[in-house]
């Protein structure tokens, strides 16, 4: 009689290694208060409301007034390209620019003034063109 060898693999389970997972991440989350939050600081506006339950973190809201983007973000807001920034710099175009160290800002307001005299230079040369 022959007896058949069981096959066995290096491979271990799939099912197995995600049911691992699941009980570590399980285990870690019951050791640290839940999954992973970030608290409500005790003088927020919320915290009488959450008494001091853990939020999910949110980030920091848009402040149009203040602030600034880096010449990248600039260029891919407004579609230009990089190429584009630097001749409308080196033309006097550009909107201006802030520099800290080597990195280049452009603030959110040089932006909103920049488009407006883009505008302002469109409809010029469209009364021009239309006369």
């Amino acid at each position: 009689m022959k007896t058949q060898a069981k096959a066995t693999s290096n491979v271990p389970d799939p099912s197995r290694a995600i049911a691992a997972a699941d009980k570590a991440t399980g285990a870690a989350e019951k050791a640290h208060g839940g999954p992973r939050t970030k608290a409500t600081p005790p003088n927020s506006k919320d915290a009488g409301t959450t008494a001091g339950v853990p939020q999910p973190w949110t980030p920091p809201k848009f402040d149009p007034e203040h602030g600034a983007m880096t010449q990248v973000e600039f260029c891919a807001r407004y579609h230009i390209d990089r190429c584009t920034f630097y001749l409308m710099r080196k033309r006097g175009d550009a909107p201006d620019v802030v520099m800290i160290g080597r990195k280049v800002l452009v603030t959110y307001k040089a932006a909103r003034e920049w488009e407006r005299r883009m505008e302002e230079r469109a409809r010029e040369e469209a009364a021009t063109n239309a006369a």
